[in-house]
């Protein structure tokens, strides 16, 4: 008789995430980041409403969707945007974001569509970033599952999806990621092919910043991997800095540009920088309550101090510290410390430390960047929340691996939030009022910030105790695609968006303004600028570049780096303060009726009867456009007028304000007379300037000027031609903001254009017929294409070499083997 014994089966301690594969985690990460991006953002992909936002993000509206509708149709008339008259009186463009490539999307598409294709590529940013974040984590070995969660709190941090309405900071979370990989592909397995490309992306006015972002978080990975071994990191530091030197090389042709604007704006290296400003603060000063406040709150999310216009934080929505990055992290970065032992326990707290030491300092913050601003959403708005996840993820995949928990640590933490998180805070808004949290605190988002992170403390204790642990990692994972896809729709959805029926119809930059344009094209093939009594974009702030939506020569520009020489005529004619920021950046143009002349303005659409004394006596009525009312200049100078005589420039300061511009109708305002008196150009008398200048000076002043005009013969935005008979020696002014990019030919000869009228561009030319062409070419553009080209093939030549070398090392060891 035989006995059956029952053996108990031993419980298995796999469970789904541990079963799926890499391929398998992949697959999971896209489909749930593309579903949770789905809900926050269905609206805008069955097209209800635009990715173009009217209240806080009017950047979108005035700034962003401007330049790329002009870049749509620039490509297709011009080819590869450089040189545009639709910015200000004119400025080079690129790199307009082309190196990008998810843009070229919304480049080649038709203009009118624009709008429409801005959320895909929002859209795709979010899941892509979550895979290189992925693929970033695994290269670390870490674990599928906390790779997983760590992937799609990242796809929706607050720099991703808050500062994604302002499209340039999604690209930038996109990016960086890539380069993370590239630089654990890097560190880890000696694999450099992907380094340079990364730096290609970010080579632009990230560099500084990131870059030395990665070389301090370069110095943390290699300490916390290996420990004090200098020669080893120096070996690590040449690689990583020739794969950086290869992708700038790649680069720069759209990076010198870049690096040229930025070089000659005002607020770099004029009079509307702030770095002696900042310079000055104390290195130890405290920021306001309301700054530190906001700091701890808006970690909980984007939206708890308001959305939009309606936030209630230090600064603004978006200038504010953006540091929401997933509750589940908040409780997880102090389990790290409790795995960490000796000299990694204070490695970590280093490495968080010095961000925090920018974010209670300033002074610091100012020096990571270089004293040029005030940021936070330059860059430590997305430092400061990637380190969080750092630490958070990997303490997950420790309680993941080793199933342990510390359980007081894991209390404490969640009692030290909920406080955070429920007290009710006073702080001096002003110095007469005092404000209550309790007031400006979302409270349905407080709420459920409250129950997540109690579910979350819930959840991570089960991670202990095997019978639950699968239910935990199904909760977690479940939980957290509620939160990031609740917070992230109230981010997204919480501002003032352009709807499809707003798009389409008569207003906003469609209004009636496109049938004056329509009308004034087709009878004029001139180069002239029109002038605009009022902004057609839909934004509560003005738009300043509605020409480069419309398609016409204006005046006006919003740029956070302006054509410097034209901030600066426009501060030396007193239209703009100097060494006012804001100013610089939201240049009104030509806003007084003689610069305007001086400027070739030739028409002025206004969207009332216009009865202003100057308008009627100087303009005449050319037409109605339903409410649009369109004028033309009477005194209207072309471009390229000729001054017999000149004024210098220490004597044209002297002026006020409106003899300047009297002035600039008389002669031309030069620094270096030399040339000048060498052509026989005598200097123009101050004294007789009218006292008073009215219609009849005006006219006379104008006829002068107008006696010898360039005849041009073909226009476009990268060249202009014509021709010029002189029956003496003159200077032929163009108001085109002097650019050292600008060359001239005159009879087939090299000439030098001279920078005169404070800004602008001009020709000394002697008596006689000229043949004029005038065209634009970025500075050393052609070395810059070679070197780039150069620097391609030997990507190419490295990567061939590199697959040879590992081909060969795996027959050898496949002989090997064999044998």
């Amino acid at each position: 008789m035989s006995m059956a014994i029952n053996i108990p089966k031993k419980e298995s301690s796999r469970n789904f995430f541990d079963e799926l594969t890499y391929f398998q985690s992949i697959a999971l990460l896209l489909f749930i980041l593309s579903a949770i991006g789905f809900v926050v953002f269905k609206d805008f992909l069955f097209l209800e409403k635009l990715y173009l936002f009217k209240g806080i993000g009017s950047d979108t509206v005035n700034s962003k969707y401007p330049l790329m509708v002009h870049v749509s149709s620039y490509l297709q008339e011009f080819g590869i945007p450089t040189w545009s008259f639709n910015q200000g009186m004119g400025q080079n463009i690129l790199p307009a974001r082309m190196k990008n490539p998810l843009y070229w999307f919304v480049y080649l598409s038709s203009p009118d569509s624009v709008g429409y294709k801005i959320v895909y590529v929002e859209y795709v940013k979010i899941i892509l970033s979550g895979l290189f974040f992925f693929l970033y984590l695994n290269a670390m070995k870490v674990r599928n599952y906390p790779a997983v969660v760590g992937a799609m709190i990242y796809g929706f941090t607050g720099y991703m999806i808050l500062g994604g309405g302002w499209y340039n900071y999604s690209g930038t979370v996109m990016f960086v990621a890539l380069l993370l990989y590239a630089f654990e592909l890097l560190f880890m397995k000696n694999k450099w092919y992907l380094f340079p490309l990364a730096v290609f992306f970010l080579a632009d006015s990230r560099l500084y910043f990131f870059g030395m972002f990665l070389f301090l978080y370069s110095i943390f990975r290699f300490l916390d991997v290996y420990g004090f071994e200098l020669r080893e990191y120096c070996k690590l530091f040449v690689k990583m800095l020739g794969c950086s030197l290869l992708g700038v090389l790649l680069s720069l042709p759209f990076f010198v540009p870049l690096v040229l604007r930025i070089l000659n704006s005002p607020r770099v290296s004029g009079d509307a920088s702030q770095v002696n400003n900042l310079l000055e603060r104390p290195v130890f000063g405290l920021e306001s309550a309301h700054h530190y406040l906001t700091v701890i709150m808006r970690m909980f999310s984007n939206d708890i101090l308001g959305s939009g216009m309606q936030f209630k934080g230090w600064y603004n929505y978006l200038e504010a510290p953006i540091f929401y990055c997933g509750l589940l992290v908040l409780l997880l970065v102090p389990q790290m410390f409790v795995f960490l032992k000796g000299r990694k326990k204070l490695l970590y707290a280093v490495f968080i430390g010095l961000w925090v030491l920018m974010i209670v300092f300033p002074y610091f913050r100012y020096a990571y960047s270089l004293f040029t601003g005030d940021y936070y959403k330059t860059a430590l708005s997305y430092i400061f929340p990637f380190t969080l996840i750092f630490v958070g993820v990997h303490a997950l995949n420790k309680i993941d691996e080793l199933k342990k928990i510390n359980v007081n640590v894991l209390v404490i933490s969640l009692i030290v939030l909920l406080i955070f998180l429920n007290t009710n805070y006073s702080f001096e808004a002003r110095q007469d009022l005092f404000v209550f949290l309790e007031d400006i605190v979302n409270k349905k988002i407080q709420l459920f910030a409250t129950l997540f992170l109690i579910g979350y403390a819930g959840l991570i204790l089960m991670f202990k105790y095997q019978r639950v642990r699968a239910f935990a990692q199904v909760g977690v994972f479940i939980l957290l695609s509620v939160e990031l896809g609740y917070f992230s729709y109230v981010t997204v959805n919480g501002k003032d968006a352009v709807s499809s029926e707003e798009y389409e119809s008569r207003v906003g930059y469609r209004d009636y303004t496109m049938d004056a344009l329509s009308s004034i094209k087709a009878k004029d093939k001139s180069f002239y600028r029109i002038d605009k009594g009022y902004s057609s974009g839909p934004a509560i702030h003005g738009s300043m570049n509605d020409a480069l939506v419309q398609g016409f020569y204006g005046t006006p520009s919003y740029r956070a780096m302006n054509q410097g020489n034209y901030i600066h005529f426009l501060q030396e004619l007193n239209v703009i303060e100097k060494g006012n920021v804001s100013h610089a950046k939201w240049a009104p143009g030509l806003a007084r009726p003689l610069l305007k002349t001086f400027g070739s303005v030739k028409y002025y659409l206004s969207n009332q009867e216009d009865t202003h004394p100057f308008i009627k006596s100087t303009y005449h009525f050319i037409g109605q456009f339903h409410d649009v009312h369109a004028y033309e200049n009477k005194y209207f100078l072309p471009l390229g007028f000729t001054y017999k005589k000149y004024i210098p420039k220490d004597k044209f300061d002297l002026l006020s304000s409106s003899r300047k511009d009297v002035a600039l109708l008389s002669a031309f305002v030069i620094d270096d007379v030399s040339a000048a008196e060498n052509l026989g150009l005598s200097s123009y008398d101050l004294n007789r300037l009218p006292e008073y200048f009215n219609l009849d000076n005006y006219r006379d002043s104008i006829n002068a000027l107008k006696k010898d005009v360039l005849n041009i013969t073909f226009h476009g935005q990268k060249s202009i031609e014509g021709d010029i008979e002189l029956q003496d020696s003159k200077m032929l002014f163009f108001s085109i903001p002097y650019d050292v990019g600008w060359k001239a030919l005159v009879d087939g000869e090299d000439v030098k254009l001279e920078k005169v009228n404070i800004g602008f561009s001009g020709l000394y030319l002697p008596s006689g017929k000229h043949s004029v062409k005038l065209y634009y070419e970025i500075p050393y553009n052609s070395v810059f294409v070679s070197f780039s080209i150069i620097a391609g093939l030997l990507y190419l030549w490295l990567i061939f070499i590199a697959r040879k070398k590992s081909q060969s090392q795996s027959q050898s060891q496949v002989l090997v083997l064999a044998t």
